[in-house]
């Protein structure tokens, strides 16, 4: 028996090293093994353990992959073979899917329908994948393929992500449109940490106008026709859910994104009073975060509900909008501003502006800290450190400024006062005198 087990050991690396061969060298061979022995149809290859298949497939050889799998039908179960998964767990109709192509995932399917529910290590189903790495047409396909067996069943992995969580995090928006089409309560899904797609929409600014530089071109998308929308009854479920959960919304101001903004207070204009655990409202965290462009639509809104209400309300510890401005910025807005001067004059204007746009009477305001302060005290306070670090980039700068001066004067000096190509030591006359260039 132990001679027996060895010798198909030493049959399967044979049967292996060919293989390997064939495929460095000609996939014709790799199908004409594939014919004659059936045992290569399971032969793992490399450390990511890939079959011959599983290589075809991620190489987008589509005749190879047809071949193979007729190849494989022939000999006995299919399943066995076409669910092998390599080592990130995926079988060929996983790989098929991430590459986009209907003919390999068809003719895959067409032997084994079931690998539709498999999943890999992540969770994800073939249709997960097309969704994450954004194949349309690969995924319009499967999804009409699972269609007929609970395709909810197929939309979902491990962390709860939805297909449309992952279009969007992609950044295929036609992707996404296609399944809001197909599934509108998806747009209702959260995943385990309570995100749905509206807010992984909100982590993504360049998908929108204030996000993003057009040049004059691509700016004709702006200005096309607006397709009539469905209404939908739950939008202002999601617009409420995005306000009132503010670890999510702080990510929509952060990346000041307006239009997102203006369309939830659009559809949902009461939420400009919800408020942050710190009782903070959207005016108040505009101001503290720096979002200069959601501030001023805020204050240029005539439509809002109680606009000075919102205006002039204060967060748990008194402080009114003016106390924020007063506030140093966060390192991170501060860091994409150079040289310490630089931060200090936007921090001014920042201040000024907003204490320019609020009711005089804000700048006396005293907050509830102990000691009680002042919006100009607290930005004394804050702002001390990049105060003096302002300073000294302003002397060092000088500073050169003035030793390049005197440089600049001792050269012009020289050379006014010298006789360009010198003189004759006998007589003290130019030596280019009378040459034109003289």
């Amino acid at each position: 028996m132990a001679s027996t087990s060895d010798a198909d050991a030493s049959d399967l690396e044979s049967i292996r090293r060919k293989l390997m061969k064939s495929l460095a060298s000609s996939w014709e061979e790799v199908v004409q093994i594939y014919e004659q022995d059936p045992r290569a149809h399971k032969i793992e290859i490399g450390p990511s353990r890939n079959t011959a298949l599983h290589i075809a497939v991620s190489s987008g050889r589509e005749g190879i992959v047809e071949r193979l799998v007729k190849s494989i039908a022939k000999n006995g179960n299919p399943v066995d073979v076409l669910s092998i998964r390599n080592r990130d767990g995926n079988n060929p109709l996983h790989l098929g899917a991430s590459l986009g192509s209907i003919s390999m995932c068809r003719c895959i399917t067409d032997e084994c329908k079931e690998l539709l529910g498999y999943r890999n290590r992540e969770r994800d189903t073939p249709l997960l994948r097309a969704a994450r790495y954004g194949k349309k047409d690969v995924f319009l396909w499967l999804y009409d393929m699972c269609e007929g067996n609970a395709p909810h069943d197929y939309c979902q992995n491990r962390f709860g992500e939805t297909i449309l969580h992952l279009a969007i995090e992609g950044g295929y928006m036609d992707l996404a449109f296609q399944i809001i089409c197909k599934q509108e309560d998806l747009m209702d899904s959260v995943d385990w940490h309570q995100i749905s797609p509206l807010h992984v929409l909100a982590e993504k600014p360049t998908a929108f106008r204030s996000g993003i530089h057009l040049g004059w071109f691509n700016k004709i998308i702006y200005h096309c026709k607006i397709l009539q929308t469905k209404p939908n009854q739950n939008v202002c479920k999601m617009s409420f859910l995005i306000f009132v959960d503010w670890g999510t919304t702080a990510i929509v101001l952060a990346n000041g994104i307006v239009e997102m903004v203006e369309k939830i207070l659009q559809l949902f204009p009461m939420a400009i009073h919800d408020t942050s655990d710190f009782n903070q409202n959207i005016v108040l965290a505009a101001v503290e975060n720096r979002q200069s462009h959601i501030y001023d639509f805020l204050l240029n809104s005539s439509h809002l509900i109680d606009k000075e209400g919102a205006f002039q309300a204060v967060d748990c510890n008194g402080n009114n909008a003016l106390h924020l401005a007063g506030k140093l910025a966060g390192d991170g807005y501060l860091q994409r501003i150079p040289t310490s001067m630089l931060q200090m004059q936007w921090e001014v204007k920042w201040y000024q502006y907003v204490q320019n746009s609020l009711p005089p009477h804000f700048v006396v305001q005293k907050n509830w800290d102990e000691p009680s302060r002042t919006p100009d005290e607290i930005f004394q306070i804050q702002h001390h450190e990049l105060e003096d670090k302002s300073k000294q980039w302003l002397n060092s700068t000088s500073n050169s400024c003035s030793f390049i001066a005197a440089l600049i004067a001792t050269v012009a000096f020289a050379s006014s006062a010298s006789v360009p190509g010198g003189v004759k030591q006998d007589t003290g006359e130019p030596v280019f005198e009378n040459h034109p260039a003289f």
